[in-house]
């Protein structure tokens, strides 16, 4: 019989890139694998045992493929039966006017009739050419029972919410809560690694800012990560000033790829202590 035939070193190394950029082309599409994940935190200053929070972030809506995967999002979100949704900034960040209308739009249909939605703003939302034209179009969209929030409070079923303006606009305010808000505060603020600046009797902080990365080495190391999200960028974090969860997001900026970071709707359900 013959001899069987080895693979050359040369043979497996090629085997083995080409199996890696299978998965890597493979991930590029992850982008629109949007995955609901379910996590039990547990807090300090916490008496709501057993609230359910839904937290979305870094929807940038800005095209029709993004703004169909933006929609998705808030139907998953809507599906979790949550008692408030809280959205973490940058809804936005294309100064094409018609698809920041379009947008608009979207969300105002979808978050119509659903839970109390709780949102502030983040960088991008601050950095397109007319800010102020963000701000009308979300507070429209976000009208009724919900509320687009800017150095303020929102109570939802005996659970404070404050919503934190943008860090890195520099628009963030720290003095707003009142002295009967020392339980059950979830602020919102769109950059995580500016927890370092928020009142100290806060029991959880939701973030969003990183993408969890967006383009991430298939160990799940970011290839780079943005200013204001590179001590905190993805996941729990017990240890910070206060409780800290960062989302990877729904959207992506400049090229809409992902690797290795899908994106991520978060059902939190808040447990005290």
């Amino acid at each position: 019989m013959p001899a069987k035939l080895r693979p050359t070193r040369r043979q497996v190394l090629a085997g083995a890139l080409a199996g890696a950029g299978a998965v890597g082309v493979a991930q590029l599409w992850c982008k629109d694998d949007v995955r609901v994940e379910h996590h039990e935190v547990h807090l300090p200053r916490w008496d709501a045992d057993g609230f359910k929070l839904v937290v979305l972030g870094d929807l940038h809506m800005d095209d029709p493929h993004r703004l169909a995967r933006g929609r998705r999002a808030i139907q998953l979100a809507r599906r979790a039966k949550p008692q408030a949704i809280a959205i973490a900034g940058d809804f936005l960040s294309t100064p094409d006017t018609a698809a920041q209308d379009a947008a608009f739009r979207a969300i105002g249909e979808e978050v119509d009739g659903g839970p109390p939605v709780v949102a502030v703003l983040g960088n991008h939302d601050y950095w397109l050419p007319r800010p102020f034209r963000i701000i009308e179009g979300l507070q429209g969209a976000l009208s009724g029972g919900n509320r687009l929030l800017r150095n303020e409070v929102r109570e939802v079923d005996g659970v404070t919410f404050a919503g934190i303006e943008d860090g890195i606009a520099g628009k963030d305010r720290h003095d707003f809560l009142r002295p009967s808000h020392d339980r059950n505060v979830v602020a919102i603020f769109h950059e995580p690694d500016f927890v370092s600046r928020v009142d100290g009797r806060i029991a959880l902080m939701v973030s969003g800012h990183s993408h969890g990365g967006q383009v991430c080495a298939p160990w799940g190391t970011p290839i780079k990560l943005p200013y204001g999200a590179r001590t905190f960028w993805r996941g729990y974090y017990p240890e910070a000033k206060v409780p800290l969860y960062v989302t990877r997001g729904i959207g992506t900026v400049g090229p809409d790829i992902r690797t290795f970071s899908p994106p991520e709707v978060t059902v939190l359900t808040l447990r005290s202590s």
